[in-house]
């Protein structure tokens, strides 16, 4: 291994770990921003569901299936290039094809969460989890400044990070990447049935779950919205970086 590689693996390295303890950190850095309610508001009075697959599992599967998918396609078409290609150049594509999707996927993760916990948004089933210590029926005023939750401490947290959706993001991110991927790198001119049936499947695979957060009452629509414009702009971004808008195909 040359210097000019042992300074770029050391210097992702740190450049990944920030990213890592910026994602892990960031909600004990950033102050809470505590909300009023609106008693009249009915988007923060409906009822609570206890998802079918958790938030943490659905981000791990749109986090590492991309891994997989990505590291099986290279190995799988390796052996059909072109003598110029070395084992060696090959790998460091891998390489850096995960490093720049980790390094985005931690990234975006960092400012999702900060804006969660600095806007504070309600969720959908707020109230009912919440359990505010007064009734909105006898209440003076619709809108209440201060008030305490006397329902399960960490619902009430999660309850009031609403915006933006960190599964859409997560999911619009990963997919997005992968369709981009499959359109720069695999060429199938003749059939580009295959291609298209793949990147079929990431966009509704992505959409459907961000559909699903709010079916189960977890996000309200402009979260889910916002949270698929990040991942999609930030995969785009990403993209970009990798030169795959150059339509490097891998073929025979």
């Amino acid at each position: 291994m040359d210097k000019t590689s042992y300074f770029r693996f050391v210097g992702d390295a740190v450049f990944l770990l920030v990213a890592i303890l910026l994602s892990i950190t960031v909600s004990y850095l950033v102050k809470f921003q505590p909300r009023g309610i609106n008693c009249a508001d009915m988007s923060i009075q409906k009822k609570y569901k206890p998802p079918v697959i958790s938030e943490l599992y659905l981000n791990l599967a749109f986090c590492l299936f991309p891994f997989i998918f990505l590291i099986v396609c290279e190995f799988a078409v390796f052996p059909w290039r072109g003598k110029k290609d070395t084992k060696w150049k090959a790998l460091m594509k891998i390489y850096t094809t995960i490093t720049v999707f980790t390094f985005g996927m931690f990234a975006l993760s960092a400012f999702v969460t900060f804006l969660q916990v600095f806007t504070g948004e309600p969720r959908p089933h707020f109230l009912e989890v919440c359990k505010p210590n007064f009734n909105c029926s006898y209440t003076d005023f619709n809108y209440i400044a201060k008030f305490e939750c006397t329902g399960d401490a960490s619902l009430v947290k999660t309850a009031r990070q609403s915006f933006p959706s960190s599964v859409a993001a997560r999911s619009s991110l990963s997919m997005v990447f992968l369709s981009i991927y499959v359109n720069s790198k695999f060429n199938c001119e003749r059939t580009p049935y295959g291609k298209w049936l793949l990147q079929a499947i990431f966009s509704m695979s992505s959409l459907v779950t961000s559909i699903q957060c709010v079916s189960d009452n977890m996000n309200h629509w402009r979260d889910v919205y916002s949270g698929l414009a990040m991942g999609a702009g930030t995969a785009t971004f990403l993209s970009y970086s990798l030169k795959w808008f150059r339509t490097e195909k891998l073929e025979p």
